[in-house]
């Protein structure tokens, strides 16, 4: 059976349009999410399954809710609606013993303040746009800047409000031996879809 892992793992839809030039008009705080405990039941015969369970709140009040995935042939997987963050990754050794192989933390304050993108959904895009400016048919767009590698200031993964910032609607799902989160309705105003 098939673990589906990483970002294969949602196929979610978020990003807010790209920041122009002008100044953008203030938008109302968004409302907090509050997400139903959905359980998942396993297929019959199958060692996979998933299961949800509330992880947090993060600073504005929202929740955030942990994903447990369990592979048919060992592997789990703790991923969290906050960003689409894997939290955990247990993988079997050689002796069957399961060690977590990934950087994380237990708590959403440690993704809020000092999250390198540890395991988390990039974008709008990955890696740095410098200056953080952009052509694309003759019009300029001009991304905040979170990111100075060698003195040149970039938009990096997204900016200081990407996809690893926001709460995910998400949606577990099992089919046979198969186990993952995906897109539910959306939540994060101005979506576009992602598709992978």
């Amino acid at each position: 059976g098939a673990l589906c892992c990483g970002l294969a793992l949602f196929t979610f839809g978020c990003a807010t349009a790209p920041e122009t030039e002008a100044p953008a008009p203030a938008e109302a705080p968004e409302t907090p999410v509050v997400q139903e405990v959905q359980e998942v039941q396993p297929a019959p015969n199958s060692k996979a399954s998933v299961t949800t369970k509330f992880f947090a709140k993060n600073k504005l009040g929202q929740t955030v809710m942990q994903y447990t995935l369990k592979g048919a042939g060992g592997v789990v997987m703790d991923v969290i609606n906050y960003g689409g963050k894997v939290v955990r990754l247990y993988l079997p050794d050689k002796n069957g013993e399961s060690k977590d192989c990934t950087l994380g933390f237990n708590d959403v304050a440690g993704y809020e303040t000092v999250d390198p993108y540890f395991g988390s959904i990039i974008g709008r895009y990955g890696n740095r746009i410098a200056n953080g400016l952009f052509v694309i048919d003759g019009v300029t767009y001009r991304l905040p800047t979170n990111n100075e590698p060698g003195g040149i200031p970039c938009c990096l993964h997204g900016g200081a409000a990407g996809w690893d910032t926001k709460i995910w609607n998400a949606q577990p799902f099992q089919n046979g031996d198969t186990v993952g989160v995906e897109k539910g309705g959306e939540i994060i105003p101005k979506i576009t879809d992602v598709k992978r």
